[in-house]
């Protein structure tokens, strides 16, 4: 299982948010931390060099950016 912890600026996102969007988003990042081994990852295309590799998952009108170097 991986820890996942929020960015300053995405936590203060999140907590403005009502809190039944709060709780599909949670629900998702844990199961996103209990099966992110399973998951097949597809990389969004033309980024810069130093994002390469990055995906993301929806939630509804929200997108979760899980790190592409996931470290459990």
């Amino acid at each position: 299982m991986y820890k996942i912890t929020f960015l300053p600026d995405a936590e203060n996102s999140f907590k403005k948010l009502d809190k039944p969007v709060q709780r599909r988003i949670a629900q998702k990042i844990d199961w996103l931390a209990e099966n992110a081994d399973k998951v097949i990852h597809h990389p969004l295309k033309s980024l810069p060099d130093d994002l390469r590799g990055l995906c993301k998952v929806r939630v509804g009108d929200y997108r979760i950016e899980p790190p592409h170097k996931l470290k459990k």
